[in-house]
C-alpha cells in the first residue's frame, strides 16, 4: 500500500477527531447547567427536608483539564434551630479527566479532583435531644432505596459521574449541644485519594479541636464509591503523641446520619498529661496524677429508642500494670435518656474493679502521704432499674488500713435528684496522714508573720448546691485512728430535703470523752445552727496527743454550745453568730511546760512578773460566753489554781476579729486587746490597784477571823453559769472550797491577799 493514501486516511481521521472535539467543546460551552439547579434543590429537599441554595452559576471551564466551579452553596438548618445555615461552602471546584469525557462523548464524567474551600458545618441539639444532623424529607418524594436520582425524565441527560480524589481546605465544624457553648472543630487541610486499585479511599490531613492540634489518616468508602449505599470507614487521629483516637465502622445511610455502627477507642500513654489537653480544648482546672496509660473503648450505634445513641459496650482501663489497674466495663443503653423530656434512665450496667499492688508505692509516685504498704482493692456494680434510679451495689474497699463496704443510689425522677449512701466498716487507720499534716505545718507562715491574717477563712457556703439535690447518708465505723487520736463508735448521719441540711447524729468517743454534735443548714434562710455536747474529755490527754509538751495532766472537760449564724460564707456567719458556749474543766496538774509558758507570758507583760511562782495543780476552770450578732461577751472566766485565781471578762468581735478583755491574777490586773491573730497584753494599773486594795481587805478579814469573826467566803467559783464575779467586782458569799490534795495549806489572810 502506498504511503500517500495512508497519510490521507490518517489526516482525515485526525481532522474528524478535531472536529468532534471542537464540536464537543461547542456543545459543552452551550450546555446550560443552571437548568439543573432547581431539580437538584427539589431532590435535596425531598431527601433531607432542607433547602439547598446555589448563589453562583454552574459554568464549566475547559482546557486540558476541564473543571467546574460553584460558589456560594448553602443548606438550611432545622426549623427549630439557629437561623444560620447548617452547611455553607464558599467555593466548590471539580476537575475532570478529558479522555473519558471525549471517549464517551460527554456521557461519562470522571472527576479527577474536588476541592472544597471555606466550608462551615453547624451542628446542634435542643433540650429534648433532637439533632439538626438527623435529616429527613417528605415521604412521597423520598429517593429510591438505592439512592439513585434516575427515573426523573428531566435528568435523563445527566452523565454518569465518578469521583476519585477530594481535597478540603479551611473547613470548620461548630457544635452546640443543648444550652452549652459551641465547640470548634477545624480541618486546615485534608485529602481523600484513590489508591488506584478500586479499593477504599485513603484519607489524611490535619486540623484542631478548640486549640488542640491533631493529625489524622485512614481509609474511607470502598470500591463502590462514596455515597453508594453503606459507607465503611477506618480513621486514626493523633495529637502530638499525647493522645490518640481511632474510629471504625460503617454508615449505612450516610446522607441521613442514621443507621450506623461505630467502634471508638481513645488512648493516652500517660493520664498525667490530661491537664495539658484539657487546657487546650478550653477546660480549665482539670488534671490527673501520673498513673500510667488510659484507654477507653466503646461500641456505639443508633438502635436506641427513637433512634437515640446506644453504647452497646464500654471499657475503660487506667494505670500501669505494676502500679495501678482500674477497669470499668459494661454498657449504657440510653446515655441521652436523662436529658429527654420527661427524663428516662440511661440503662447503665457497669462493673468496676481496681487494684493497687502496693498503696505506698502509688502514693510516692503521685506525691501523696504514704499509707502502710500492701495491696488496695476496690469493687462495685453500677446499675439503674426500670424507674429513674441508679444504684451502686456491692461496693467494697480493702487495704491494710481500711475495710469499707456499703451501697449508694441516685434517683432523678422527681423535681430534684435524690441520693442515698450507706457505708460501714470496722476500722479505718489514718494515722499515717500525720506526715502530711507536719509538712503543711512547716509550710505555714511563722507565728510572728500572721499579724495581718484573718482567722476566719473567706469560704463560701454552697447553699445553691445543697438546694439542687436531696440526700440521705450514713457512715458507721467501729474505730477511726487519726493523727490527733482515736475515734470510737463513729456514727455520722446527713440528710437534706426541703432545702434544709441536717448533719445529725455526729457521735463518737475520743480521749475518754463523748461527743454529740448536730448541725442544720437552711438554703432558703441561709442560716446555720450548731449544737455541741462534750462530756468527760481528758484535756491533758488531748494536749499530750498534740505533742504540745508537758502542759497539763487530767482536767476532765465538759462543753455545751448552741450557736447560730447566717450568710453566704463563713465570715458572714461569724459576723452574725449568736448563742451560748459553756466550758467546765475539772481538777488538773500543771506541767513544767505550762508553768514556763505562763512565766514567759507574764514576763512579756512586765519582767518582774516572771518571778512569780505558782503551785502544781488547778482546782478547776470555767468559761461562759454569750454571742449576739457576732459579739461574744465573757460572762464567766475563772481558772482556780488554789493559791491564786485568774478571772477574766470582756468581749470578742468575730466580725472585726478583735478582742477587748481584762483579767485579774491575784492582785495584778492586765488587759488583752487587738486582733485575734496578734493579741497584745499590758498591765492594767486600775485593776492592779483594785486587786491590792481587795487583798488588803482580805488580810483584815483574815485577822478578824482569827479573833473569832466569820470571814468564810470564796471569790473564784468554777460553775459556768455566768454568775461569777467579774474582775474588780465585790466578792460574792460562797462556801470556801477545800484545798486539793497536795496543794499547800495557806492561812486565810494569805489566800485573800492573792485573790482567794
Amino acid at each position: 500500500m502506498r504511503r500517500g493514501p495512508v497519510l490521507k486516511i490518517a489526516a482525515a481521521l485526525v481532522a474528524t477527531l478535531l472536529v468532534a472535539v471542537l464540536g464537543l467543546f461547542v456543545f459543552l460551552w452551550s450546555l446550560d447547567l443552571d437548568r439543573f439547579k432547581p431539580v437538584l434543590a427539589e431532590k435535596v429537599k425531598a431527601a433531607t427536608g432542607r433547602d439547598l441554595a446555589i448563589a453562583g452559576r454552574l459554568v464549566p471551564a475547559f482546557g486540558l483539564t476541564p473543571s467546574l466551579r460553584i460558589e456560594g452553596v448553602t443548606l438550611s438548618n432545622a426549623a427549630w434551630g439557629d437561623p444560620r445555615p447548617m452547611l455553607s461552602v464558599e467555593t466548590f471546584e471539580a476537575r475532570l479527566r478529558l479522555l473519558p469525557l471525549i471517549a464517551s462523548l460527554g456521557r461519562r464524567i470522571v472527576v479527577e479532583r474536588i476541592v472544597l474551600s471555606g466550608a462551615e458545618l453547624w451542628l446542634e441539639t435542643d433540650t429534648t435531644g433532637a439533632a439538626n444532623w438527623r435529616l429527613g424529607g417528605r415521604v412521597a418524594q423520598a429517593p429510591s432505596p438505592s439512592g439513585s436520582l434516575a427515573g426523573d425524565p428531566r435528568l435523563a441527560d445527566l452523565p454518569d459521574i465518578a469521583i476519585l480524589d477530594l481535597e478540603l481546605r479551611r473547613v470548620r465544624v461548630l457544635a452546640k449541644l443543648g444550652q452549652g457553648e459551641p465547640v470548634r472543630f477545624a480541618i486546615d487541610k485534608a485529602a481523600l485519594r484513590d489508591d488506584g486499585e478500586g479499593g477504599p479511599r485513603l484519607i489524611e490531613g490535619q486540623g484542631s479541636y478548640q486549640r488542640l492540634p491533631f493529625e489524622f489518616s485512614g481509609r474511607l468508602g470502598s470500591g463502590g464509591g462514596i455515597g453508594a449505599g453503606t459507607l465503611p470507614f477506618d480513621l486514626a487521629v493523633l495529637s502530638a503523641g499525647r493522645a490518640s483516637l481511632k474510629l471504625g465502622g460503617e454508615l449505612r445511610r450516610p446522607l441521613t446520619g442514621r443507621d450506623y455502627d461505630i467502634a471508638i477507642e481513645a488512648a493516652m500513654p500517660e493520664i498525667g498529661r490530661l491537664g495539658e489537653l484539657a487546657t487546650e480544648i478550653g477546660i480549665a482546672g482539670i488534671g490527673a496524677p501520673p498513673l500510667g496509660a488510659f484507654v477507653l473503648g466503646m461500641e456505639v450505634s443508633d438502635r436506641g429508642p427513637e433512634g437515640r445513641v446506644v453504647v452497646d459496650a464500654i471499657r475503660m482501663q487506667l494505670g500501669a500494670r505494676d502500679v495501678l489497674r482500674v477497669v470499668v466495663e459494661g454498657a449504657i443503653r440510653d446515655p441521652l435518656g436523662p436529658v429527654q423530656d420527661p427524663p428516662v434512665p440511661p440503662g447503665i450496667d457497669l462493673r468496676i474493679e481496681g487494684r493497687v499492688d502496693d498503696g505506698a508505692a502509688l502514693a510516692r509516685r503521685i506525691g501523696a502521704p504514704v499509707p502502710p504498704a500492701g495491696p488496695v482493692r476496690i469493687a462495685g456494680t453500677l446499675r439503674d432499674d426500670d424507674t429513674t434510679r441508679i444504684a451502686l451495689t456491692g461496693a467494697r474497699a480493702e487495704a491494710p488500713w481500711m475495710d469499707l463496704s456499703g451501697h449508694a443510689s441516685l434517683a432523678f425522677g422527681a423535681a430534684r435528684p435524690a441520693a442515698s449512701l450507706r457505708m460501714e466498716g470496722q476500722r479505718v487507720d489514718l494515722s499515717w496522714l500525720a506526715d502530711g499534716e507536719k509538712a503543711a505545718a512547716e509550710a505555714s507562715p511563722a507565728p510572728g508573720r500572721r499579724s495581718a491574717a484573718r482567722l476566719v477563712p473567706d469560704i463560701a457556703i454552697p447553699h445553691d448546691l445543697l438546694a439542687a439535690i436531696d440526700f440521705d447518708a450514713e457512715l458507721a465505723l467501729g474505730a477511726v485512728v487519726l493523727p490527733q487520736g482515736r475515734l470510737d463508735g463513729l456514727l455520722i448521719g446527713a440528710r437534706r430535703n426541703a432545702r434544709v441540711l441536717t448533719l445529725a447524729p455526729l457521735r463518737f468517743a475520743m480521749y475518754g470523752g463523748t461527743f454529740d454534735l448536730a448541725t442544720t443548714l437552711s438554703a432558703q434562710t441561709r442560716r446555720i445552727e450548731q449544737r455541741i455536747a462534750i462530756d468527760g474529755l481528758d484535756l491533758g490527754a488531748v494536749l499530750a496527743a498534740r505533742r504540745l509538751g508537758d502542759l497539763l495532766r487530767g482536767g476532765r472537760t465538759s462543753l455545751r454550745g448552741a450557736l447560730r449564724g447566717e450568710g453566704e460564707g463563713l465570715r458572714d456567719v461569724a459576723r452574725t453568730l449568736s448563742g451560748d458556749i459553756d466550758v467546765d474543766v475539772g481538777a488538773m496538774t500543771i506541767g513544767q511546760g505550762l508553768r514556763g509558758d505562763v512565766a514567759s507570758w507574764l514576763g512579756a507583760i512586765a519582767p518582774s512578773l516572771a518571778q512569780i511562782q505558782f503551785g502544781t495543780s488547778l482546782r478547776c476552770a470555767a468559761y461562759a460566753l454569750r454571742f449576739d450578732r457576732g459579739v461574744g461577751t465573757l460572762r464567766q472566766g475563772v481558772i482556780d489554781a488554789g493559791m491564786v485565781a485568774l478571772r477574766s471578762a470582756g468581749t470578742v468581735d468575730l466580725g472585726a476579729e478583735t478582742i477587748a478583755a481584762r483579767s485579774q491574777l491575784g492582785p495584778l490586773g492586765f488587759r488583752t486587746s487587738g486582733s485575734l491573730a496578734d493579741l497584745q497584753h499590758r498591765l492594767d494599773a486600775t485593776g492592779t490597784a483594785r486587786g491590792v486594795a481587795e487583798g488588803a481587805t482580805g488580810l483584815a478579814r483574815g485577822v478578824l477571823g482569827a479573833l473569832g469573826h466569820d470571814t468564810s467566803g470564796d471569790r473564784s467559783g468554777c460553775d459556768a453559769t455566768g454568775s461569777a464575779d467579774p474582775p474588780g467586782a465585790a466578792p460574792a458569799a460562797r462556801p470556801a472550797p477545800s484545798a486539793p490534795p497536795g496543794s499547800p495549806a495557806l492561812p486565810g489572810a494569805l489566800r485573800d491577799l492573792f485573790g482567794r
